[in-house]
């Protein structure tokens, strides 16, 4: 089972995606950079209490939303890092 950071990220794209918000949208409601939501998304940095506040209230959802994770396989999981992946590999040519 991957561990908690991966789960919460792809519960976040899940989510955000699910609320028609593209990364920069969201970064404005949480009034944070898309680095940010970049980062976190991608696993480059860990996520914190002050985000899943900020998070929750831009999406207008309960914070308990993001660690629901029945919808976050590990197929899916797999599935983002090999899409990850790939981009890095197309950017080293």
């Amino acid at each position: 089972m991957a561990d908690l950071h991966t789960r919460f990220r792809v519960r976040l794209k899940l989510l955000r995606v699910g609320k028609n918000l593209r990364q920069e949208d969201l970064a404005r409601l949480c009034n944070c950079s898309v680095n940010t939501i970049q980062k976190i998304e991608g696993g480059k940095v860990l996520v914190n209490l002050d985000h899943i506040e900020r998070f929750a209230a831009a999406m207008k959802i309960p914070e308990r939303d993001f660690f629901d994770f029945g919808d976050v396989s590990p197929n899916l999981i797999a599935e983002g890092v090999k899409v990850r992946a790939r981009i890095r590999k197309r950017h080293t040519r």
